[in-house]
């Protein structure tokens, strides 16, 4: 029986291969129920993402921004409606015959060029324009009724005027959901006034079914684009509003970008060390000032030294030589006037522009440095020294910018630098803690 079998089944072989099938069938409708939740799960996630996109875009019309962004839209389709019926009133009042029709047409001509003047003035309908693209729709509407009644073998000519009249207030004026639904209304409306008015009373049964079955299609049209295209202009007022935001979150960055280049402009042009200005910033206002001074004839440069600092840092090390500089420059700009800087010039020499000031203006502030240096009462303790008391004291040269013989500006700067050089090194020479200013010949000394 087992032989009979096998060999119905082709062989011990082919039972492997169909029980291993067997045996996989679960595992495969495991993964195909894997595959449809997760796509199950996909389409539930998509759906409520469209959802509160939905949503989103609801909730844009209550917001105050966007009913004035409307109200600017709806005027400006007003403007361009009242214009365009004006237009069509005219050019259709000189090409008719009938005089009745040209009464007619230039009576509405008349009243909707009241409309466009009323909505280009600064109160009534340009506050509120809603009002008068009402009244613009229901001349256009009069605008295709009117004739039917006066001309009534024109009739299926005349009411192919009336969707063209309600379906293009959906697509070219702007206005909500709940506007749009008040205009539906009133073109009902006037279209059943039309009917059972003796306007219509020369009108056979067929044209006036045919005019009230244009006018529900064209309605129900008008709605269905009208919330399409409001759909439509709310993702665009989205769109606007998030394209509005990055630029002001650019802009934003774009300044804190500029406040954050100036921050490293100005630290780039501070000594680290001593908190006054450096090297760089030097070399950019010496020009500016030498400028100015050749303007005005006035200014001085004052070119400073602390007394003996190598000896001091070898004494007490450099963080002690550090803590002296900060010190020495703090005292330099404490006794300044307000238009005057400090800089350091390189270790422990530092440079005072005085621009404006004369050669007493000049030498009364380094007076002043040179007293708040001594006063600070920094202990030298400088092996070999005559008095016990030695503190630290600066030397202090003075260059008037008036006794610079050279014009050029750029050789004037160096020429003006080298003189209160000179000078500095004449306060050393003559026995330190002291101001020189600068003569017409200057020796030099090689004094540290």
């Amino acid at each position: 029986m087992a032989a009979d079998v096998d060999r119905r089944l082709g062989g011990g072989a082919l039972r492997g291969r169909t029980l291993g099938r067997w045996s996989r069938a679960p595992r495969r409708s495991t993964v195909v129920r894997q595959k449809l939740s997760i796509e199950s799960e996909t389409i539930l996630l998509n759906r409520v993402r469209t959802l509160a996109r939905y949503l989103a875009d609801a909730s844009v019309v209550r917001q105050p921004r966007y009913r004035a962004w409307e109200r600017r839209n709806v005027l400006a389709a007003t403007r361009a409606g009242a214009v365009a019926l004006i237009v069509i009133l005219l050019v259709d009042a000189a090409l008719m015959n009938a005089v009745a029709i040209t009464a007619l047409n230039l009576s509405l001509a008349a009243v909707a060029a009241i409309v466009l003047l009323a909505v280009k003035g600064r109160r009534g309908p340009r506050r509120n324009p809603t009002g008068a693209a009402l009244l613009l729709g229901v001349l256009g509407l009069a605008t295709a009724l009117l004739p039917l009644g006066l001309i009534p073998e024109a009739g299926s000519i005349q009411i192919a005027y009336v969707p063209v009249v309600i379906v293009a207030s959906a697509l070219f004026i702007p206005w909500n959901t709940v506007r749009h639904a008040t205009w539906t209304v009133i073109c009902l409306a006037t279209v059943l006034g039309f009917v059972i008015s003796p306007f219509a009373s020369g009108l056979d049964p067929r044209t006036v079914g045919d005019l009230l079955t244009i006018t529900i299609d064209s309605i129900l049209v008008s709605m269905a684009g009208h919330l399409v295209l409001q759909r439509q202009r709310r993702s665009m007022y989205l769109q606007r509003m998030q394209l509005r935001s990055l630029n002001e979150l650019a802009g934003r960055q774009r300044q804190d970008l500029r406040a954050a280049a100036d921050e490293l402009r100005e630290a780039a042009r501070v000594d680290p060390l001593t908190g006054v200005a450096n090297r760089l910033r030097l070399g950019e206002d010496l020009e500016i000032v030498a400028e100015r001074t050749v303007e005005r004839g006035a200014g001085a440069a004052l070119m400073i030294d602390i007394d003996r600092f190598k000896d001091y840092n070898d004494s007490h090390g450099h963080i002690a030589g550090d803590q002296v500089l900060r010190r020495v420059a703090e005292a330099l700009a404490s006794n300044t006037r307000p238009m005057d800087r400090v800089y350091r010039f390189g270790g422990e020499e530092f440079v005072v522009l005085l621009p404006t000031a004369t050669s007493l203006d000049a030498l009364a502030v380094a007076e002043r440095q040179r007293a708040a240096v001594v006063q600070l009462g920094i202990r030298t303790d400088r092996p070999g020294r005559s008095d016990p008391a030695e503190v630290v004291t600066i030397s202090v040269g003075i260059a008037p910018l008036d006794g610079v013989s050279v014009t050029e500006p750029t050789a004037m700067v160096d020429e003006w630098l080298r003189a209160a050089d000179a000078a500095m090194y004449q306060s050393k020479a003559n026995g330190r803690n002291r101001v020189t200013v600068v003569q017409t010949e200057t020796a030099r000394d090689a004094v540290a």
